[in-house]
């Protein structure tokens, strides 16, 4: 991929604030809710708003498809702290590169 192609997404982010829009954004489930779901946990967990940080949509589908991961530095205390109390910081450990 070119540089050109790769920087393209964050050069229309940067024009969007510039004339006062903010970009179109994405709810992003850390741990996903299917995961969730699948081993057991109830709904109060699966919409747990800690477990969600926001992304613009350009990042949002690079996280979902695997191509660039959230880091743990980019991963907010309410994430860390939903994971702790589910006893799940070994997930976001394995999953977000440091």
């Amino acid at each position: 991929m070119r540089r050109r192609e790769r920087t393209a997404g964050t050069e229309a982010l940067r024009a969007a604030w510039v004339a006062g829009k903010p970009p179109a954004c994405d709810a992003h489930h850390v741990i996903p809710k299917a995961w969730l779901r699948k081993v057991g946990f109830g709904e109060d967990a699966v919409w747990d708003v800690r477990n969600r940080v926001w992304l613009e949509r350009h990042r949002h589908e690079q996280v979902t498809n695997h191509h660039k991961p959230l880091t743990r530095a980019e991963l907010p205390a309410a994430v860390w702290e939903f994971a702790a109390e589910y006893g799940l910081t070994w997930k976001l450990e394995r999953e977000c590169p440091e």
